[in-house]
Formats: C-alpha cells, sequence, structure tokens
C-alpha cells in the first residue's frame, strides 16, 4: 500500500495496484500549477483507492487542445 497527501497534508489517500496510465504533461496549467517544466501524472482505478483523511474533491478545466 502506497501514500500520497496534497500539499498541505489535509487530505490523505492510500492506493494499490497498478496504475492505468502514467504521463507527463507539458500544458502551460500543468507548468503553472507545478512550477516545473512538467508534471507527472497518475491514473489508478478509483476502486484502489482509500481516503485516509479530508474529503476529495474534482477540479475540472476544459483544455484547448
Amino acid at each position: 500500500m502506497t501514500q500520497s497527501s496534497c500539499l498541505c497534508g489535509a487530505n490523505r489517500i492510500s492506493f494499490t495496484g497498478t496504475p492505468l496510465l502514467n504521463f507527463r504533461c507539458h500544458c502551460l496549467d500543468e507548468r503553472k500549477l507545478t512550477g516545473a517544466a512538467f508534471a507527472l501524472n497518475i491514473l489508478m482505478p478509483s476502486d484502489n483507492l482509500e481516503v485516509l483523511s479530508g474529503e476529495l474533491k474534482t477540479w475540472t478545466k476544459v483544455a484547448s487542445s
């Protein structure tokens, strides 16, 4: 079981299994969010996630491409 959290640590999750997809994104939004040239993203099946603390929310944005 692997654990992760948001930057402030209020939301913590654990996850198991194999990711559905790993990818790097170089879009402007990701660069602004991370302050880096790209962001690493891992998509996991929701059945493999467990919220340990906090309340997770969804954020969406329609991209131009």
